[in-house]
Order: C-alpha cells, then structure tokens, then sequence
C-alpha cells in the first residue's frame, strides 16, 4: 500500500487527518489509541483491525469506466 496516498485522498475528500498510525503490511494489529477519535483504515485493513471500542471506517475505493 501507499500510506501517504491514502491520507491525500481523506484529505482530497474534506477529512481532517489529526493522528496517524501507519501499519506494517500483512499481519493483524491492535489499535490501542485515541479511542475518541474516529479511525479510518482501507477496506483491506478493516478486516484485521483489532479496535477497543469508538467508531471505524473503512475507506471503499473502486474504479469506474468512463464512456471514451
């Protein structure tokens, strides 16, 4: 993945980026962090994501064919 695209894109969306917490690839991982704060992973990420409670979103990014 590209982190750093991921976070241009929340920001190209209108997110405010206040904490960042980057995972390594491939593996499960806790999230033991400000928990009054919204986390927002990729669809892929969401799946692994160990949370202790608040809200979390995974981020849905797919394509669409555009008429040539």
């Amino acid at each position: 993945g590209n982190p750093d695209a991921f976070l241009r894109t929340l920001e190209s969306l209108g997110a405010q980026v206040v904490e960042k917490h980057i995972a390594v690839n491939h593996g499960l991982f806790d999230v033991r962090l400000s928990t009054d704060l919204p986390i927002v992973t990729t669809e892929k990420d969401a799946v692994r994501l160990k949370t202790n409670g608040g809200s979390t979103f995974a981020l849905r990014i797919g394509l669409q064919d555009m008429p040539a």
